[in-house]
């Protein structure tokens, strides 16, 4: 079980290979093929934090990546009721503070654990290496919480 390593290339013990974009090395199968392996693979990932809608709690979240992405999705899930009168919304920024176009999610006023709320980010959904992604949460009447999901693309 596990990985083998070669040259900061892993084979997993399904026989995927796993490394950085453009890497080569030699692989050897179970029967002793001997075959180049080109990594030109696009890797996907899933990021999830909590997020509050309550008093003072409510801010600017910010999550560094040490790679360039693209934000393909934002999901967010009702964990603590939302109080009534107004919705919360979660907007997606890239590191300058530029709202993500298509990227805010809405969840309406009252929204009862369960509720799924969806953006996916079109434009300035781009963050590069070393740069933050923004989550700003924003109610006016308090009260409620989330988990939010990130897909994103390395790119």
């Amino acid at each position: 079980m596990g990985y083998t390593h070669f040259k900061g290339i892993s084979i997993t013990e399904h026989g995927y290979a796993v490394g950085k974009k453009g890497q080569e090395t030699n692989v050897i199968d179970s029967t002793g093929q001997v075959s180049l392996v080109s990594l030109n693979v696009i890797s996907k990932g899933l990021l999830a934090l909590e997020v509050s809608f309550e008093t003072d709690e409510q801010t600017t979240h910010t999550i560094e990546f040490p790679f360039k992405v693209t934000i393909n999705k934002l999901r967010a899930f009702v964990t603590k009721a939302l109080a009534g009168t107004d919705a919360g919304t979660i907007t997606a920024k890239n590191n300058a503070g530029t709202a993500m176009t298509g990227g805010t999610i809405t969840l309406a006023a009252s929204s009862a654990v369960g509720t799924v709320g969806t953006a996916s980010p079109t434009a300035n959904n781009v963050i590069d290496t070393g740069q933050v992604l923004q989550l700003t949460v924003a109610k006016t009447t308090a009260g409620g919480r989330a988990r939010v999901e990130i897909q994103y693309t390395r790119t």
